[in-house]
This record gives structure tokens, sequence and C-alpha cells, in this order.
């Protein structure tokens, strides 16, 4: 119980102290200036203090090296310029610094002074800032090794040129596109230096009787230059600029492909825009907003969704839409002067939207779902296949001829083959199915995509990729294999599904160093040839590093997604930030038990020369003159303490590098450089270790002021 009430009052009493001194401190405002005016002069004093000290130490250096090392014949030239010029400018910016002191006694002497009484006892003088560098050398190894290790991480995942550099794409958007209108609104930020165009795609490599699919990239030279890609054989593309390809397709035969259409048609409001029935599903991503007409100014009914088998309906024109291309405003009705946009009229199961978003099917009072013709935008539905309607109803009015036994029987027959069994959902709604004859009229056409002239013919490889056409490094250059290019709607809106382009003949023109990944690249105007029109994805150079984030910002606002090695390297300074507290906080350690030697030192030093300090007052030093002169040899032995541990921190830094490296050259991969030093970090260990021995001073020097004069005299 003592014990417990001893720590109820000192905590009772500590608030009370604490609560008196801030009301001391409202009641008198004038205590908040008096403490910041000497918070002010501290600052002042311990500044001018290192100033000298660095330029008397800096001076000391430069004499030691001229003098005692092999570099004296390479510095001495340099000796007659700092007595003439250096030495006098810096003799009268410290005399001026000097003038701020009340005392007679220049500080430059001070410091001379100290200097010397630690020469005085130049052993244990030396074994202390020992001491002391050892500490800080500590320090410095640890955080050399942390941003040593931190920026060879960094080189590896990307270069300084990456960072200057974003990749733009779409994201999981389904209605944003990135095409040139895109390139250049980019590119008109005043920020960003260039974008590049980048297409990817999947090529069917034919070599050698195999048949393999890879990945394909599309692009200009000036991705090349910008990534500065390593070539292990042969170089960049030449002379391959975008360019811009005639409104006319590369050739007319790109109509036979399934779902192509031109930009934009005549046509008729409310009236259907071919003779053809769709067999299609919406989008998995998408929603299609069910209207009671073919116009977005009609009724709202509901809402369709992917169902497991698909719909059935025709294509009409309706109102023009948001986005404008390629369904949105792809007709003009010339008698009613208004643009068109092409909807699709289905008979369909209608769902609703609750309030939290959950989309329910839509129940009539028999509690079975709501089916309703409704129309729906041409942009939600994927089309699957079609079939020409006029041979369906001439089937299905055949069946439906009772007149006829004879023919009756040969409809029903050709029906059968046509439909799969009339099945029931589990609302009770019964439906159809196409059969596999059906379903193979359905199917989409295939064609192939022709070039709009010949393709360049040149292609980039990985050497992952001729590693798998078993294609030697020392013969790749020159080998070639045919490709045929999967494009896909994203990349050419005219085209339903996926279609392949004319195979073409590649010659490999460079290798690229990736064991990892099998790719090749060709040049940006073959994609062009063949009528793409959107990207895959941009590569935006920004002008300065600086800059990206900002840029990244604006670009997102529009609803495009940025990526950059910057997010990477983002995340590897932060964990090397966290490594580093926890090298510097091990290293702490060290330089506190170093500093308690220099403590020692200082006080047995004060002890042993009481009598000095009275003989110094009784001769016209003043107290405040004997406090500096201690506190100019702790900060001397601080600063030298500082100066070794760097020395001391760099060459074991080295030392490690080398060890690593040799065993690293043995296995061929160079020189390994592992410690980094900073100009930033060794600025702050000399101004880390002047602290150290400033406040390791301190009470040593305030007590050598506290002595009186006749006291310290008779001191034995």
């Amino acid at each position: 119980m003592g014990v417990i009430r001893f720590f109820i009052q000192t905590f009772q009493m500590t608030v009370k102290r604490v609560g008196g001194f801030f009301g001391l401190v409202i009641r008198n405002p004038r205590v908040i200036l008096m403490a910041l005016k000497h918070m002010g002069l501290t600052l002042l004093f311990f500044s001018m203090f290192f100033i000298q000290l660095s330029f008397f130490l800096m001076e000391k250096i430069l004499f030691w090296l001229i003098h005692r090392t092999p570099f004296g014949l390479i510095l001495k030239p340099i000796l007659p310029w700092w007595d003439k010029h250096l030495k006098i400018k810096a003799r009268e910016m410290l005399d001026r610094i000097d003038k701020v002191r009340i005392f007679k006694m220049r500080r430059s002497y001070l410091i001379r002074l100290g200097y010397d009484n630690l020469r005085t006892k130049q052993t244990r003088s030396l074994v202390t800032v020992l001491g002391m560098s050892i500490g800080v050398g500590i320090i410095v190894y640890l955080l050399s090794l942390g941003y040593g290790v931190e920026r060879l991480v960094i080189s590896r995942v990307a270069g300084l040129d990456e960072l200057r550099m974003a990749d733009v794409s779409v994201g999981t958007s389904t209605t944003l596109r990135m095409n040139e209108e895109t390139m250049q609104k980019i590119q008109q930020i005043a920020q960003v230096a260039q974008a590049i165009p980048i297409v990817s795609t999947v090529g069917r490599i034919n070599f050698q009787k195999a048949t393999t699919d890879v990945m394909v990239f599309s692009a200009p030279k000036d991705y090349f230059d910008a990534t500065r890609m390593n070539f292990l054989r042969g170089k960049p593309f030449e002379g391959n600029k975008i360019t811009r390809l005639p409104q006319q397709r590369a050739s007319e035969n790109i109509d036979d492909i399934a779902g192509v259409f031109d930009e934009r048609k005549d046509g008729t409001f409310a009236q259907p825009t071919t003779g053809i029935t769709l067999y299609f599903n919406v989008l998995p991503t998408q929603v299609a907003t069910a209207f009671s007409d073919c116009s977005i100014q009609s009724e709202v009914k509901g809402y369709v969704l992917r169902f497991p088998s698909p719909y059935t309906g025709r294509e009409y024109w309706g109102s023009e839409y948001a986005p404008l291309s390629p369904y949105g405003r792809a007709g003009y009705d010339a008698v009613s002067g208004q643009y068109l946009g092409r909807w699709i009229k289905i008979h369909a199961p209608l769902h609703t939207q609750s309030d939290e978003g959950v989309y329910e099917p839509a129940m009539n009072e028999s509690g079975r779902q709501v089916y309703a013709d409704v129309c729906i935008q041409r942009k939600h539905v994927h089309v699957e296949g079609q079939y020409a309607f006029s041979q369906v109803a001439q089937v299905l009015g055949m069946a439906s001829d009772s007149a006829n036994l004879t023919q009756e029987s040969s409809a029903s027959a050709q029906l059968d083959d046509m439909v799969r069994l009339v099945s029931t959902r589990e609302d009770g709604v019964e439906f159809v199915e196409l059969a596999a004859s059906m379903s193979a009229q359905v199917k989409k056409q295939t064609g192939s995509i022709p070039f709009q002239g010949s393709p360049s013919g040149d292609a980039i490889v990985s050497t992952g990729l001729i590693d798998l056409l078993n294609i030697p490094l020392a013969r790749a250059l020159d080998a070639k294999f045919d490709v045929s290019f999967i494009v896909v709607k994203n990349l050419l809106p005219k085209i339903e599904g996926r279609a392949f382009s004319e195979e073409a003949q590649y010659r490999i023109v460079g290798v690229v160093e990736d064991d990892d990944s099998q790719y090749f690249y060709v040049p940006f105007k073959d994609m062009q040839s063949l009528g793409i029109e959107n990207y895959s994805q941009l590569r935006v150079v920004v002008k300065e590093k600086a800059d990206l984030s900002a840029v990244r910002k604006q670009i997102e606002t529009w609803g495009y997604t940025t990526t950059s090695t910057a997010d990477t390297v983002r995340e590897i300074e932060t964990l090397f930030t966290t490594i580093r507290v926890v090298l510097v906080a091990l290293g702490m350690i060290a330089l506190g038990v170093a500093s308690l030697g220099m403590f020692n030192t200082l006080t047995v030093s004060l002890l042993e020369r009481t009598r000095e300090i009275g003989g110094m007052k009784v001769m016209g030093m003043v107290s405040d003159e004997v406090q500096e002169l201690f506190m100019a040899e702790a900060m001397i032995m601080g600063m030298g303490g500082g100066i070794g541990g760097l020395l001391l921190g760099f060459a074991a830094g080295k030392a490690t590098s080398l060890a690593l490296s040799t065993v690293a050259i043995t296995q061929g991969a160079g020189y390994i450089d592992l410690t980094f030093v900073p100009v930033f970090l060794a600025v702050f260990i000399l101004l880390l270790s002047f602290g150290v021995g400033a406040v390791t001073g301190l009470y040593p020097a305030r007590r050598s002021k506290q002595i009186s004069a006749i006291n310290a005299l008779r001191y034995e």
C-alpha cells in the first residue's frame, strides 16, 4: 500500500507542477518569448561553433594530407590558393561571427587551445575518438548497406528513365476506348513529353510444322528508344513512325467477317437494319436497360441480364445514344434528318433493381417472372452467331401449314433438324434451343483480315521465344517464321468476337533478353495496316520525374487506369525506410556506449585540470570562455569521431562489397556494390557526431564555469 501511495503522490505532484507551468505561461506570455529567445541564442551559439570548428578541422585535414600522405604532391598546389584566398576570407567571416560574442577572446583561438589540450593527453584522446569512430562507423556501415541494397534492387526493377513513365489502359471499363484521339489528348498535357501507343494481341506462329500461340506487341521505334531495351542481338526497328491510314479499309473482303459494318449507314427509324436474326447474349459485365421502344425517350420497363442460354432477336434502327461509336450513332435517317443508333428487339425476362443495387427478377401477380417485348441497346450485347430470318420463317410457316400433311411432315422433319427439344425453365416458361445443325449455321462466319499493302516482315523476339522455337541465339538473326494475328473486337470494333489476319512471314531482326516469357514485337504500322483503330495501352513519358504523379491523376480523372514502375519503387523505398530505422536503432546503441566513454574522458579531464581552470580564471579568462574551451574539446572529439566513423563505415562497406563480388565474379555476375553513402547521410553523420559531442560535453563545461577560482587553486 505504501508503494501505491508513493506513486499516486508522485503523479499528483507532477500534474500539479505541469499545470502550474502552463498556468504561468497563460498568465504571462513573456515566458514564451523568453523561452523562444533563449532557444534562438542557443541555436545560434552551436551553429557558429559548428562553422568555425568545421573550418578548423578542414584546415588540419588538408595539412595532414599534404605533409603526411602520398597525396601531398597532388594537393600541394592548392596550399598557396588556400593561404591567399580561402583562408583570408574564412577568417574575415569568422571575425564577423565573433563580433556577436561579448567576450574578448576569439572562439577560433579557444578551438585551437582545446585542440592543443587534447594533444597533451594524446593516447587517451585517440582512444576516446576511436571509440566514438567505431560507434559512428557502425551506424554508417548499416545505413550504407541499407541504401546500397535498396539502390541495387531498384536498379534491377527499373532504370532512371522508367521512373518518368506510366502505362495507361482502359482497365475494367467496357465503354472507354483508347485510340489516336486519346493519345493526342494526353500529349496536350504540358508535362507530357510523348505518348507511345502499344497494341498487344496473340500471334499464331507456324514454324517447322509446329504451331504455337504467343503474345505479340506492336510498337513504334520510339518505344524502344524510351525503354532502352537490352538487345543481345540486332537492333530496334528503323524509321518506324506512326502513320495515318487512308479512310478506305485494307480490303473490301473485310466485310465478309461476321459483324463488320460501315462507319455510318443510311436507315429508317424503327425499321430493321438487316434481315438477319442475331444469336447473342448480354456482356458478362453489363446490364442492359430494357426500353418499351427503340428510343432513349421511351419508358424503361426493367433490365435484361446475361442468361445461361443465348437470346435471339433482330437489330433495329432507333434513336442515337452515347457513346456515339460504333453503335450509338451508326446510321442516319435522311427523311427525318436524325442520327440513328443500333438497337435489338427481343422477348426477354425482365429484372428490377433494389435500393441496395441488387438485380432481382420482376414478378407478376401469379408469381412468375415477367417476360416482355423490349428494346435494348446494341452496345450491351455480344453476338455469338446469326442466321437468315427468312429461312427460319419459311420453315416455321411450313410446319404450321396443316392443310398438307405430307408437306407438314416434311417441314416438321426439317424443323426438328433445326431445333432441339422444347424445354421448360424453372419459372414454367417454355423455350427452344438451336440444334447442332442450326448451331453450325449460326456460328460466326470466319474470314481473314488482309493487310493493306505488304507487312514489314521484321520481328524482335525474346530469348524465351527463341528457346521455345529451338533456335540457337547465335543463329537467331534472319531466322524466319510464319504468323497470323488474332484480332479481337476491342482492337477492331467492326468484328464480333475475334478474327485472324492473313498469314505473313516475319524475319528476326533483334533479340531482347527475357528468358521467362515468350513474345515478340512487330512494327506498329503492321497493326495499322490491318485496320486496327484502338490501342491496348499508351506508354506516357513525362518531362520530369516529379511530374509523373500529377499527370497520372489527371489521366485517371478521365476514367483510365495508370500503372508505373514508380509504384513498385515506392513500395521498395517504404520497405527499406523501415529497415533503415531498425538499423539506426541498432547503431545508436553502439553510439551511446561510445558517448559514455567520451563523457568519462571529459569528466576525468575536468577533475585533473581543476587547478588549471583556477589559474586561467586568475589570469583573466571569464567563466564563459572556460566553458567554451571545454565545449570545444568535446566537440572536437565528437567531430573527429564522426569523420573517423565515416571513413571506417565506408571502408567496411567497400570491403564487404569486394568480398561478395569476389564470389559473384566467379559465377559470372560481375562486381556488386552493396553499399552507398549519399551526401546527405554524410552531412547527417557529421551533425549527429557534433551534437553528441555537444551534449556529452555540456555537463563538464558547465561544471568548469561554476568552479570558483580560489577553490580551484586550493584543489589537490
